[in-house]
């Protein structure tokens, strides 16, 4: 297991909050496989065609988000099975899921998932954009790889807790979760909304639709928990 070291600390370039970023080149191209992979197993064939409606009208609005920022473009190519997309270092890929659940993300490698079940939420085009550009956000600025880096940390210090309180016991790291993950994880996720925001603005979509967005959902989504215990911000603080 790495030591932390201090020269793993720096600056988000975006919003100039300090963090732990500890990932190789290696690490970085076998999360980006994984992820992939991953997303195949469980999804794939629920994945819809190029052609179809819902995936143009995503990709074209996410296409605009990205090319007008200067951030590459995003390309048409159908699912492989293959752990690997042979994207170029400007090339995103945009997949909308065939399934009722109100969600999207995005995986290591410039790729967005958008689950159909977001169209329920989601009014406008601006809005739209809204959500991708929360997604353009969390790549731009490497949430996935410092969550990674966190992770590793959170794990040597738990084993040096262990080692100084002389018991086997999962206290420490439930604690450590509590104290540091949870709550780094809900600041990346106001971080990607900042600088989403930033980015639909330069796009030329209105921000303010965002606001509209969380309230909406915020009214619609029962599945929310205690803000504490959980990786996001409550909707209601997005929307402020």
């Amino acid at each position: 297991m790495k030591i932390p070291h201090s020269s793993s600390l720096e600056q988000v370039p975006e919003t100039k909050r300090w963090r732990y970023m500890d990932t190789s080149k290696a690490m970085i191209k076998m999360l980006e496989q994984q992820s992939y992979v991953e997303l195949m197993q469980e999804f794939g064939a629920k994945i819809l065609p190029m052609s179809h409606p819902a995936t143009k009208l995503v990709q074209q609005v996410a296409d605009g988000l990205i090319s007008k920022n200067g951030l590459g473009s995003v390309v048409t190519r159908e699912p492989t099975s293959k752990g690997s997309t042979d994207q170029k270092p400007d090339e995103w890929l945009v997949y909308v899921v065939n399934e009722d659940i109100p969600n999207a993300f995005v995986m290591p490698g410039r790729k967005i998932v958008f689950f159909s079940g977001m169209f329920k939420h989601v009014s406008d085009e601006n809005q739209l954009a809204g959500i991708l550009a929360h997604e353009v956000a969390h790549q731009l600025v490497g949430h996935a790889y410092e969550k990674v880096s966190l992770s590793r940390l959170i794990i040597v210090v738990d084993i040096f807790v262990r080692a100084i309180l002389g018991a086997d016991t999962n206290l420490a790291g439930l604690a450590l979760q509590a104290l540091i993950a949870l709550p780094n994880s809900r600041t990346q996720e106001l971080e990607a909304d900042l600088v989403g925001l930033r980015l639909m603005s330069k796009a030329c979509f209105d921000p303010e639709s965002v606001i509209t967005f969380w309230r909406s959902f915020d009214k619609s989504d029962k599945r929310q928990v205690p803000q504490f215990i959980s990786t996001h911000p409550g909707h209601r603080q997005r929307a402020t």
